[in-house]
């Protein structure tokens, strides 16, 4: 007698009782929560192979950007760039010889990340045939690796906000 409502129990656990029409439009949303990011990543690629450098205002958080260059600079502050390669060590290291307490703003703008995403561009295809990586990284980011040839790996972070995805970290 005790195993039939045991049975009963495990039954509506491993079988939920949601109505029919619920389950398409929860695959539907769950679908559309996965493409975001991409189609963030797409639009940044149509403003680097088609606009100015001022149109990446929508799709990069550039404060976020210098902030997290200025993160992995002190080694007591936690940043979302990974390990970096010697070329952004030595990049990085020209832009703070250089005089003044402003060398982030003046180095780190939009044209210096349009000119290494357009650096990493094959054509009219952008730089979407060179990304070799580009998934989640939890609890609220989205990580890109690009690799063209002759180039150095440029890694991405995006985050998400109201309107679409953001660039808010950059490093190679």
């Amino acid at each position: 007698m005790t195993r039939a409502p045991r049975r009963l129990l495990l039954d509506n656990i491993r079988h939920p009782r949601l109505p029919r029409w619920l389950w398409p439009s929860l695959l539907l949303v769950l679908a559309a929560l996965l493409l975001w990011p991409y189609v963030g990543l797409w639009r940044l690629n149509q403003r680097i192979t088609s606009e100015p450098p001022s149109a990446l205002e929508h799709s990069v958080d550039i404060q976020a950007v210098r902030d997290q260059i200025r993160r992995r600079l002190n080694k007591e502050a936690n940043s979302d760039i990974g390990e970096v390669s010697d070329a952004f060590i030595g990049w990085i290291e020209q832009g703070i010889r250089r005089p003044g307490n402003e060398t982030l703003q003046r180095t780190v703008t939009l044209e210096w990340l349009h000119g290494l995403l357009r650096e990493r561009s094959s054509g009219e295809g952008g730089f979407l045939p060179a990304v070799r990586y580009a998934f989640y990284d939890p609890p609220d980011g989205f990580r890109v690796r690009i690799a063209a040839d002759g180039t150095s790996p440029l890694h991405l972070r995006m985050e998400p906000t109201l309107f679409g995805w953001r660039v808010t970290a950059i490093y190679y």
